[in-house]
Protein backbone atom coordinates (compact mmCIF):
# COMPACT_ATOMS: atom_id res chain seq x y z
CA UNK A 1 0.00 0.00 0.00
CA UNK A 2 2.50 2.48 1.01
CA UNK A 3 3.80 2.08 -2.94
CA UNK A 4 0.79 3.25 -4.29
CA UNK A 5 1.42 6.94 -4.53
CA UNK A 6 -1.28 9.15 -5.70
CA UNK A 7 0.91 11.91 -5.79
CA UNK A 8 1.85 12.18 -9.30
CA UNK A 9 0.78 10.28 -12.50
CA UNK A 10 1.96 6.43 -13.10
CA UNK A 11 3.45 5.61 -16.41
CA UNK A 12 1.96 2.66 -17.94
CA UNK A 13 5.05 0.14 -17.60
CA UNK A 14 5.15 0.69 -13.17
CA UNK A 15 1.21 0.53 -13.27
CA UNK A 16 1.94 -2.85 -15.14
CA UNK A 17 4.97 -3.61 -12.76
CA UNK A 18 2.85 -3.15 -9.64
CA UNK A 19 -0.28 -5.12 -10.55
CA UNK A 20 2.33 -8.08 -11.88
CA UNK A 21 3.01 -8.02 -8.33
CA UNK A 22 -0.16 -8.07 -6.36
CA UNK A 23 -1.22 -10.72 -8.73
CA UNK A 24 1.38 -12.82 -7.80
CA UNK A 25 0.78 -12.96 -4.66
CA UNK A 26 -3.32 -13.20 -5.30
CA UNK A 27 -4.02 -15.49 -8.16
CA UNK A 28 -7.72 -14.40 -8.12
CA UNK A 29 -7.40 -10.84 -8.09
CA UNK A 30 -7.71 -10.78 -12.41
CA UNK A 31 -11.17 -12.24 -12.14
CA UNK A 32 -12.60 -10.03 -9.28
CA UNK A 33 -10.99 -7.01 -11.28
CA UNK A 34 -13.54 -8.44 -14.58
CA UNK A 35 -16.28 -9.66 -12.38
CA UNK A 36 -16.02 -5.64 -10.44
CA UNK A 37 -19.62 -5.29 -11.21
CA UNK A 38 -21.00 -8.87 -9.73
CA UNK A 39 -22.51 -7.16 -7.31
CA UNK A 40 -24.99 -4.98 -9.60
CA UNK A 41 -26.50 -5.89 -12.67
CA UNK A 42 -24.12 -6.70 -15.21
CA UNK A 43 -24.84 -4.53 -18.38
CA UNK A 44 -24.64 -7.12 -21.21
CA UNK A 45 -26.84 -10.14 -21.91
CA UNK A 46 -26.35 -13.70 -21.87
CA UNK A 47 -28.14 -15.21 -24.85
CA UNK A 48 -29.90 -18.96 -24.75
CA UNK A 49 -29.29 -21.92 -26.87
CA UNK A 50 -32.07 -24.80 -28.67
CA UNK A 51 -33.24 -27.31 -26.31
CA UNK A 52 -31.08 -30.86 -26.50
CA UNK A 53 -33.41 -33.58 -26.92
CA UNK A 54 -32.10 -34.89 -23.36
CA UNK A 55 -33.70 -32.06 -21.67
CA UNK A 56 -36.99 -31.90 -23.04
CA UNK A 57 -38.10 -34.70 -20.16
CA UNK A 58 -36.49 -32.29 -17.44
CA UNK A 59 -39.26 -32.25 -14.40
CA UNK A 60 -41.00 -28.49 -16.46
CA UNK A 61 -42.90 -26.72 -13.86
CA UNK A 62 -45.76 -24.96 -15.29
CA UNK A 63 -44.51 -22.63 -17.78
CA UNK A 64 -46.36 -18.66 -17.52
CA UNK A 65 -48.21 -16.86 -19.95
CA UNK A 66 -45.13 -15.96 -22.12
CA UNK A 67 -43.82 -19.42 -22.07
CA UNK A 68 -41.15 -19.15 -19.55
CA UNK A 69 -40.38 -22.20 -17.11
CA UNK A 70 -37.83 -23.91 -15.24
CA UNK A 71 -36.77 -27.34 -13.97
CA UNK A 72 -34.56 -28.27 -11.25
CA UNK A 73 -32.44 -31.59 -12.73
CA UNK A 74 -30.79 -33.84 -10.40
CA UNK A 75 -28.32 -36.45 -12.00
CA UNK A 76 -27.65 -38.40 -12.54
CA UNK A 77 -30.62 -39.15 -13.32
CA UNK A 78 -32.13 -42.55 -11.68
CA UNK A 79 -35.24 -44.33 -10.22
CA UNK A 80 -33.09 -45.50 -7.02
CA UNK A 81 -30.86 -44.25 -4.95
CA UNK A 82 -28.75 -45.39 -2.15
CA UNK A 83 -28.04 -43.65 1.16
CA UNK A 84 -25.32 -41.50 0.88
CA UNK A 85 -25.57 -40.79 -3.00
CA UNK A 86 -24.59 -37.59 -4.05
CA UNK A 87 -26.53 -35.88 -7.07
CA UNK A 88 -25.51 -32.69 -9.00
CA UNK A 89 -27.81 -29.99 -9.54
CA UNK A 90 -28.57 -27.88 -12.69
CA UNK A 91 -31.11 -25.14 -13.11
CA UNK A 92 -32.88 -24.74 -16.53
CA UNK A 93 -34.90 -21.70 -17.94
CA UNK A 94 -36.36 -22.78 -21.17
CA UNK A 95 -38.91 -20.89 -22.75
CA UNK A 96 -41.44 -22.57 -24.55
CA UNK A 97 -43.28 -19.70 -25.92
CA UNK A 98 -44.02 -17.85 -28.97
CA UNK A 99 -42.06 -14.59 -27.83
CA UNK A 100 -39.02 -13.53 -27.17
CA UNK A 101 -38.50 -13.19 -23.44
CA UNK A 102 -35.73 -11.27 -21.21
CA UNK A 103 -35.18 -11.56 -17.64
CA UNK A 104 -33.13 -10.93 -14.49
CA UNK A 105 -31.34 -13.91 -13.07
CA UNK A 106 -28.83 -14.54 -10.32
CA UNK A 107 -25.96 -17.04 -11.51
CA UNK A 108 -25.21 -18.50 -8.24
CA UNK A 109 -28.97 -20.04 -6.22
CA UNK A 110 -28.99 -21.67 -2.84
CA UNK A 111 -30.71 -25.11 -2.94
CA UNK A 112 -33.42 -25.80 -0.55
CA UNK A 113 -36.97 -27.05 -1.19
CA UNK A 114 -39.61 -29.93 0.73
CA UNK A 115 -39.34 -33.68 0.56
CA UNK A 116 -42.77 -35.68 1.58
CA UNK A 117 -42.90 -39.78 1.74
CA UNK A 118 -45.22 -42.04 0.12
CA UNK A 119 -47.72 -41.58 2.74
CA UNK A 120 -47.45 -37.78 2.93
CA UNK A 121 -45.28 -37.25 5.80
CA UNK A 122 -42.73 -34.85 5.41
CA UNK A 123 -38.73 -35.61 5.38
CA UNK A 124 -36.42 -33.27 6.01
CA UNK A 125 -34.63 -31.14 4.18
CA UNK A 126 -31.19 -29.53 5.46
CA UNK A 127 -29.55 -26.49 3.79
CA UNK A 128 -25.95 -25.51 3.80
CA UNK A 129 -25.50 -21.75 3.36
CA UNK A 130 -22.82 -21.09 0.83
CA UNK A 131 -21.02 -17.72 0.63
CA UNK A 132 -20.52 -17.62 -3.22
CA UNK A 133 -21.01 -14.55 -4.94
CA UNK A 134 -23.46 -14.55 -7.88
CA UNK A 135 -23.94 -12.12 -10.18
CA UNK A 136 -27.46 -10.75 -11.10
CA UNK A 137 -27.48 -11.00 -14.99
CA UNK A 138 -29.77 -10.66 -18.29
CA UNK A 139 -31.18 -13.19 -20.22
CA UNK A 140 -32.41 -13.61 -23.40
CA UNK A 141 -34.37 -16.21 -24.53
CA UNK A 142 -35.83 -16.71 -28.44
CA UNK A 143 -38.53 -19.01 -28.73
CA UNK A 144 -37.33 -22.98 -28.32
CA UNK A 145 -34.08 -21.68 -26.18
CA UNK A 146 -32.79 -22.56 -22.76
CA UNK A 147 -30.24 -21.49 -20.30
CA UNK A 148 -28.89 -22.90 -17.12
CA UNK A 149 -27.60 -20.67 -13.75
CA UNK A 150 -25.45 -22.48 -11.50
CA UNK A 151 -26.43 -23.89 -7.85
CA UNK A 152 -25.30 -26.47 -5.15
CA UNK A 153 -26.37 -30.28 -5.09
CA UNK A 154 -28.23 -32.68 -3.12
CA UNK A 155 -27.42 -35.36 -0.39
CA UNK A 156 -30.00 -38.39 -0.16
CA UNK A 157 -29.49 -39.44 3.66
CA UNK A 158 -27.87 -37.85 6.81
CA UNK A 159 -25.21 -35.15 6.46
CA UNK A 160 -22.08 -36.20 7.69
CA UNK A 161 -20.05 -33.79 9.02
CA UNK A 162 -16.78 -34.96 8.42
CA UNK A 163 -16.99 -36.09 5.18
CA UNK A 164 -14.67 -34.12 3.12
CA UNK A 165 -16.28 -35.42 -0.51
CA UNK A 166 -17.66 -31.68 -1.03
CA UNK A 167 -15.40 -30.90 -3.58
CA UNK A 168 -16.18 -33.73 -5.54
CA UNK A 169 -20.00 -32.86 -5.41
CA UNK A 170 -20.75 -29.35 -3.42
CA UNK A 171 -24.21 -30.26 -1.14
CA UNK A 172 -26.23 -27.37 -0.79
CA UNK A 173 -29.10 -29.24 0.87
CA UNK A 174 -29.50 -33.11 2.31
CA UNK A 175 -32.92 -34.88 1.79
CA UNK A 176 -32.95 -36.93 4.68
CA UNK A 177 -34.72 -39.49 3.39
CA UNK A 178 -34.29 -43.12 4.96
CA UNK A 179 -34.33 -46.47 3.47
CA UNK A 180 -37.46 -47.63 1.68
CA UNK A 181 -38.81 -44.06 1.40
CA UNK A 182 -40.39 -43.00 -1.89
CA UNK A 183 -39.51 -39.59 -1.91
CA UNK A 184 -41.28 -36.52 -3.91
CA UNK A 185 -39.02 -33.68 -3.78
CA UNK A 186 -40.20 -30.12 -5.07
CA UNK A 187 -37.82 -27.71 -4.97
CA UNK A 188 -37.62 -24.16 -3.80
CA UNK A 189 -38.89 -21.81 -6.14
CA UNK A 190 -36.47 -19.65 -8.80
CA UNK A 191 -36.85 -15.67 -8.14
CA UNK A 192 -36.42 -13.78 -11.26
CA UNK A 193 -37.53 -10.55 -9.87
CA UNK A 194 -35.47 -8.02 -11.58
CA UNK A 195 -33.38 -5.40 -10.37
CA UNK A 196 -33.37 -5.42 -6.94
CA UNK A 197 -36.76 -7.11 -6.59
CA UNK A 198 -38.60 -3.96 -7.94
CA UNK A 199 -40.66 -5.72 -10.57
CA UNK A 200 -43.67 -4.47 -11.63
CA UNK A 201 -46.78 -6.33 -13.36
CA UNK A 202 -48.72 -6.84 -16.13
CA UNK A 203 -45.97 -8.22 -17.99
CA UNK A 204 -43.71 -4.92 -17.66
CA UNK A 205 -41.28 -4.98 -14.85
CA UNK A 206 -39.67 -1.38 -14.03
CA UNK A 207 -36.37 -3.14 -14.45
CA UNK A 208 -36.29 -3.54 -18.44
CA UNK A 209 -36.70 -0.05 -19.23
CA UNK A 210 -33.87 1.06 -16.41
CA UNK A 211 -31.83 -1.86 -17.80
CA UNK A 212 -31.99 0.42 -21.44
CA UNK A 213 -31.42 3.39 -19.64
CA UNK A 214 -28.37 2.14 -18.41
CA UNK A 215 -26.81 1.06 -21.70
CA UNK A 216 -27.82 4.02 -23.36
CA UNK A 217 -25.05 5.41 -20.56
CA UNK A 218 -22.66 3.57 -22.33
CA UNK A 219 -23.41 5.70 -25.73
CA UNK A 220 -23.18 9.19 -23.76
CA UNK A 221 -23.16 11.68 -25.20
CA UNK A 222 -25.62 10.63 -28.09
CA UNK A 223 -23.76 11.80 -31.38
CA UNK A 224 -25.58 14.71 -33.67
CA UNK A 225 -24.30 13.06 -37.67
CA UNK A 226 -27.01 10.90 -38.98
CA UNK A 227 -24.25 8.05 -39.72
CA UNK A 228 -22.94 8.23 -36.12
CA UNK A 229 -26.86 8.21 -35.04
CA UNK A 230 -27.81 5.60 -37.16
CA UNK A 231 -24.84 3.13 -35.42
CA UNK A 232 -25.92 3.89 -32.63
CA UNK A 233 -29.57 2.90 -32.53
CA UNK A 234 -28.25 -0.10 -34.77
CA UNK A 235 -25.90 -1.06 -32.24
CA UNK A 236 -28.42 -0.87 -29.08
CA UNK A 237 -31.54 -2.80 -30.57
CA UNK A 238 -28.85 -5.42 -31.85
CA UNK A 239 -27.65 -5.65 -28.50
CA UNK A 240 -30.54 -5.42 -26.16
CA UNK A 241 -33.17 -7.58 -28.75
CA UNK A 242 -30.58 -9.48 -31.34
CA UNK A 243 -32.65 -8.18 -34.21
CA UNK A 244 -32.07 -5.03 -36.17
CA UNK A 245 -34.13 -1.86 -36.49
CA UNK A 246 -36.08 -1.42 -39.17
CA UNK A 247 -35.13 1.27 -42.10
CA UNK A 248 -37.92 3.48 -41.38
CA UNK A 249 -36.87 3.51 -37.32
CA UNK A 250 -33.34 4.19 -38.52
CA UNK A 251 -34.15 6.63 -40.95
CA UNK A 252 -36.68 8.73 -38.13
CA UNK A 253 -33.67 8.44 -35.56
CA UNK A 254 -31.18 9.29 -38.42
CA UNK A 255 -32.61 12.13 -39.30
CA UNK A 256 -34.12 13.79 -35.79
CA UNK A 257 -32.32 16.82 -34.68
CA UNK A 258 -34.89 18.13 -33.21
CA UNK A 259 -34.14 20.43 -29.70
CA UNK A 260 -35.14 17.38 -27.40
CA UNK A 261 -32.89 14.50 -29.57
CA UNK A 262 -30.13 16.87 -29.04
CA UNK A 263 -31.19 17.45 -24.83
CA UNK A 264 -28.86 15.20 -22.81
CA UNK A 265 -31.56 13.85 -21.00
CA UNK A 266 -34.39 13.98 -23.23
CA UNK A 267 -32.44 12.83 -25.89
CA UNK A 268 -31.84 9.56 -23.60
CA UNK A 269 -35.64 9.28 -23.24
CA UNK A 270 -36.43 9.76 -26.64
CA UNK A 271 -34.17 6.43 -27.63
CA UNK A 272 -35.13 4.54 -24.55
CA UNK A 273 -38.60 4.95 -26.11
CA UNK A 274 -37.25 3.63 -29.74
CA UNK A 275 -35.67 0.86 -28.27
CA UNK A 276 -38.05 -0.29 -26.08
CA UNK A 277 -41.40 -0.61 -27.79
CA UNK A 278 -40.71 -3.36 -30.03
CA UNK A 279 -43.15 -6.10 -30.88
CA UNK A 280 -42.63 -10.44 -30.04
CA UNK A 281 -40.54 -9.55 -26.82
CA UNK A 282 -41.86 -9.97 -23.21
CA UNK A 283 -39.74 -8.86 -19.82
CA UNK A 284 -40.90 -10.98 -17.48
CA UNK A 285 -40.80 -10.49 -13.56
CA UNK A 286 -41.39 -13.22 -10.97
CA UNK A 287 -40.97 -16.60 -9.50
CA UNK A 288 -40.69 -20.33 -11.75
CA UNK A 289 -41.59 -23.07 -10.09
CA UNK A 290 -39.85 -26.41 -11.29
CA UNK A 291 -41.79 -29.38 -11.38
CA UNK A 292 -41.37 -32.66 -8.16
CA UNK A 293 -38.99 -34.99 -8.95
CA UNK A 294 -39.39 -38.88 -7.34
CA UNK A 295 -37.17 -41.86 -6.54
CA UNK A 296 -37.31 -44.39 -4.21
CA UNK A 297 -33.90 -44.59 -1.69
CA UNK A 298 -32.03 -47.28 -1.05
CA UNK A 299 -29.58 -48.84 1.82
CA UNK A 300 -26.39 -47.69 1.74
CA UNK A 301 -23.79 -49.10 -0.84
CA UNK A 302 -21.62 -51.18 1.02
CA UNK A 303 -18.81 -50.85 -1.93
CA UNK A 304 -18.91 -46.62 -1.43
CA UNK A 305 -16.29 -46.40 0.54
CA UNK A 306 -14.20 -48.46 -2.37
CA UNK A 307 -15.41 -46.64 -5.76
CA UNK A 308 -12.91 -44.46 -7.26
CA UNK A 309 -13.25 -40.53 -6.96
CA UNK A 310 -13.71 -38.26 -9.93
CA UNK A 311 -12.51 -35.03 -9.93
CA UNK A 312 -13.69 -32.77 -13.32
CA UNK A 313 -14.04 -29.21 -11.40
CA UNK A 314 -12.00 -26.75 -9.16
CA UNK A 315 -12.04 -28.35 -5.82
CA UNK A 316 -9.22 -29.31 -2.91
CA UNK A 317 -9.70 -32.77 -2.45
CA UNK A 318 -7.67 -35.28 -0.08
CA UNK A 319 -6.46 -38.50 -1.91
CA UNK A 320 -4.98 -40.06 1.10
CA UNK A 321 -3.21 -39.13 4.22
CA UNK A 322 -0.37 -37.39 2.42
CA UNK A 323 -1.30 -35.61 -0.09
CA UNK A 324 -4.07 -33.44 -2.13
CA UNK A 325 -5.19 -32.64 -5.44
CA UNK A 326 -5.97 -29.06 -5.51
CA UNK A 327 -7.65 -27.57 -8.77
CA UNK A 328 -8.28 -24.12 -9.25
CA UNK A 329 -10.21 -22.23 -12.30
CA UNK A 330 -8.99 -18.46 -13.55
CA UNK A 331 -10.31 -16.32 -16.16
CA UNK A 332 -7.23 -15.48 -18.53
CA UNK A 333 -8.62 -13.41 -21.21
CA UNK A 334 -11.66 -15.48 -22.97
CA UNK A 335 -10.13 -18.31 -21.73
CA UNK A 336 -11.01 -20.59 -18.42
CA UNK A 337 -8.03 -22.17 -17.30
CA UNK A 338 -7.33 -25.03 -15.05
CA UNK A 339 -4.21 -25.06 -12.98
CA UNK A 340 -4.05 -28.51 -10.41
CA UNK A 341 -1.56 -29.90 -8.33
CA UNK A 342 -0.61 -32.19 -6.16
CA UNK A 343 0.16 -31.36 -2.67
CA UNK A 344 2.22 -33.22 -0.07
CA UNK A 345 2.30 -33.07 3.24
CA UNK A 346 6.06 -33.26 2.30
CA UNK A 347 8.02 -32.41 -0.39
CA UNK A 348 7.26 -30.21 -3.35
CA UNK A 349 3.99 -29.24 -5.02
CA UNK A 350 3.60 -31.33 -8.45
CA UNK A 351 2.01 -29.80 -11.50
CA UNK A 352 -0.41 -31.27 -13.61
CA UNK A 353 -1.30 -30.30 -16.93
CA UNK A 354 -5.30 -30.04 -17.89
CA UNK A 355 -6.63 -28.33 -20.41
CA UNK A 356 -9.04 -25.05 -20.40
CA UNK A 357 -12.70 -25.11 -20.13
CA UNK A 358 -15.58 -26.29 -18.31
CA UNK A 359 -16.32 -30.19 -17.81
CA UNK A 360 -12.65 -30.93 -19.95
CA UNK A 361 -11.16 -33.36 -18.16
CA UNK A 362 -11.47 -36.52 -15.51
CA UNK A 363 -9.15 -37.12 -12.68
CA UNK A 364 -10.22 -39.93 -11.08
CA UNK A 365 -8.26 -42.18 -8.05
CA UNK A 366 -9.05 -45.47 -6.50
CA UNK A 367 -9.26 -45.17 -2.51
CA UNK A 368 -5.84 -46.21 -1.05
CA UNK A 369 -3.68 -46.51 -4.51
CA UNK A 370 -1.73 -44.00 -4.97
CA UNK A 371 -2.71 -43.84 -8.54
CA UNK A 372 -3.86 -40.69 -10.10
CA UNK A 373 -5.47 -41.29 -13.78
CA UNK A 374 -5.84 -38.28 -16.12
CA UNK A 375 -8.55 -38.14 -19.27
CA UNK A 376 -9.22 -35.73 -21.65
CA UNK A 377 -10.63 -36.22 -25.05
CA UNK A 378 -8.36 -38.78 -26.89
CA UNK A 379 -5.78 -38.68 -24.30
CA UNK A 380 -5.15 -40.73 -21.09
CA UNK A 381 -2.34 -40.63 -18.61
CA UNK A 382 -1.79 -41.41 -14.70
CA UNK A 383 0.96 -40.60 -12.33
CA UNK A 384 2.39 -42.65 -9.78
CA UNK A 385 2.98 -40.84 -6.55
CA UNK A 386 3.93 -43.50 -4.10
CA UNK A 387 7.46 -41.24 -4.06
CA UNK A 388 6.49 -37.59 -4.54
CA UNK A 389 10.41 -37.05 -5.07
CA UNK A 390 9.93 -39.37 -7.76
CA UNK A 391 6.70 -39.33 -9.87
CA UNK A 392 6.17 -41.77 -12.45
CA UNK A 393 4.09 -40.29 -15.65
CA UNK A 394 2.47 -43.00 -18.52
CA UNK A 395 0.39 -42.61 -21.05
CA UNK A 396 -1.92 -44.84 -22.07
CA UNK A 397 -4.40 -46.44 -24.73
CA UNK A 398 -7.84 -46.26 -22.81
CA UNK A 399 -8.82 -49.46 -25.37
CA UNK A 400 -5.98 -52.09 -24.46
CA UNK A 401 -6.09 -51.44 -20.64
CA UNK A 402 -6.71 -54.64 -18.44
CA UNK A 403 -5.52 -53.56 -15.01
CA UNK A 404 -7.79 -51.35 -13.86
CA UNK A 405 -11.40 -51.95 -12.39
CA UNK A 406 -14.35 -51.62 -14.68
CA UNK A 407 -15.81 -48.79 -11.98
CA UNK A 408 -12.22 -47.10 -12.94
CA UNK A 409 -12.68 -47.31 -16.81
CA UNK A 410 -15.83 -45.70 -16.80
CA UNK A 411 -15.12 -43.27 -14.61
CA UNK A 412 -12.29 -42.33 -17.25
CA UNK A 413 -14.54 -43.20 -20.05
CA UNK A 414 -16.93 -39.55 -20.49
CA UNK A 415 -13.33 -38.00 -20.68
CA UNK A 416 -12.42 -39.85 -23.25
CA UNK A 417 -15.23 -39.19 -25.62
CA UNK A 418 -16.47 -36.33 -27.37
CA UNK A 419 -18.70 -33.86 -25.35
CA UNK A 420 -21.86 -33.38 -27.06
CA UNK A 421 -23.69 -30.88 -23.95
CA UNK A 422 -24.01 -27.68 -24.23
CA UNK A 423 -21.88 -25.73 -21.39
CA UNK A 424 -23.78 -24.20 -18.79
CA UNK A 425 -24.41 -19.86 -18.92
CA UNK A 426 -22.42 -19.22 -15.86
CA UNK A 427 -19.95 -21.04 -13.13
CA UNK A 428 -19.06 -18.73 -9.99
Amino acid sequence: LPRIDTSHDWTPAEAVALLDEVTAAYANLPQWVEEENRFTLRRDIQTGQPLPAELEDAPWGEAQANGLRAAWLLEPRAEEYPIGTRLTSRLLIHNAGNLTVVFVANTFNQTGGSARDAKGAEIDVSGIYWTTLGQMTVFRLAPGEFCEVWAPGFGIGTPNPNDEDWANVRIGAWIQAKAGDAVTFTPSPLSLNGIRGNGGADGDPAWWPEFIMGRIDLEMPLPTAAADREATLRRLVRELYGTEPSPEEIAAYAADQSPAAQHPIAGKELLRTRAQHRRNLSAFTGNLQSGPTEFRVDAADPDATRKPRVASGPGNRALGEKARLVIVQKSVNDRRVNEAHLIFTSGDPYELKLPDGNDSYTVAWEPGKSVLWIAEPGSLHNLDFTDPSQIKETHLDFASLTNVSDALREALRPALEARSAPPAASTP
